[in-house]
């Protein structure tokens, strides 16, 4: 009798499969590279912050005969971005392919509004966001003349008011907005820019945006309320002429229609200013089988 016997071959070297993370969880995982693992193997993990490559962080997983593994990943700064790879911790290992991992910022103050003080500075005004990072202030950025957003200034933590150790130049269009300061090279999100002609008078243009719909109900919300004043009374005037028509005529209709007997009387007295006395005429009531009796 022969016995075949089957020889398989496992790869050491191979990466591992299926590397991904998880974002509310914060966690990585993966596949080792064989559905068979034969012995206990370790696993290498490189995480790069991809703002400053010369400083990967680099840290070794036990071994164990494991086929899926999940790591939780600790320490990874807010609005950072992360390349992550894995490898089996042996010689000539081969690395997984690069994962990116994007990390949220902190978000981004509100209600960005500029002003000019009786010094001519002027002065930036906004909405604390949420969540903040302890003991980290806010970074102004400014832009002039459509250039480039630059983080000229720093406020301090808990405040939500800057104003301008200088004056700008007067004629030039600015743009203004603010973030968390950075934490080791990162950010808060950006807010919403302000927008903003600098001259004598500070005269302020709506942009895209938060100032935009501002700028809208700045101008909708009055004439909404002249049209709707117009309106009400316009209304009031046609009830109160509607009104004195309705007393006039029901006035006359009591006067002159008696209600028992179903007859209504007209004197020339009504129409006649000469004094003429002359026999009222009267309509009496009528049905649908008896004519029309005028006496």
């Amino acid at each position: 009798m022969h016995i075949h016997k089957e020889h398989f071959f496992i790869d050491v070297k191979a990466p591992p499969k299926k590397l991904q993370f998880n974002a509310t969880s914060s966690n990585l995982s993966w596949k080792a590279s064989c559905d068979v693992i034969l012995k206990e193997m370790a696993y290498i993990i490189e995480l790069t912050d991809t703002s400053d490559k010369s400083h990967p962080s680099t840290f070794t997983l036990a071994p164990v005969r494991n086929t899926t593994f999940t790591l939780p990943l600790v320490g990874m700064m807010r609005g950072a971005n992360y390349s992550v790879k894995v490898k089996t911790n042996i010689l000539d290992g081969r690395w997984t392919p690069e994962l990116l991992i994007q990390i949220d910022p902190y978000p981004a103050p509100t209600e960005i509004k500029a002003s000019r003080t009786f010094g001519g500075y002027p002065e930036l005004t906004w909405e604390e966001p949420a969540e903040t990072p302890a003991s980290v202030g806010y970074a102004i950025w400014v832009s002039k003349d459509g250039g480039k957003f630059e983080h000229k200034y720093t406020a301090a933590h808990g405040s939500n008011t800057f104003q301008f150790p200088e004056s700008f130049e007067l004629g030039h269009v600015y743009k203004f907005a603010v973030s968390s300061d950075e934490v080791k090279g990162h950010y808060g999100a950006l807010s919403m820019p302000f927008e903003a002609e600098l001259t004598d008078a500070f005269m302020v243009h709506p942009t895209a945006g938060a100032q935009s719909t501002s700028a809208v109900y700045r101008i909708v919300l009055p004439v909404l309320g002249v049209v709707i004043l117009v309106l009400v009374l316009g209304m009031g005037l046609f009830w109160m002429k509607h009104r004195r028509l309705r007393r006039s005529f029901l006035a006359f209709a009591n006067s002159h229609y008696d209600t028992r007997s179903g007859t209504t009387t007209f004197n020339t007295n009504d129409h006649d200013l000469d004094g003429d006395e002359e026999e009222s005429p009267m309509i009496r009531g009528f049905a649908d089988d008896e004519p029309l009796v005028i006496a």
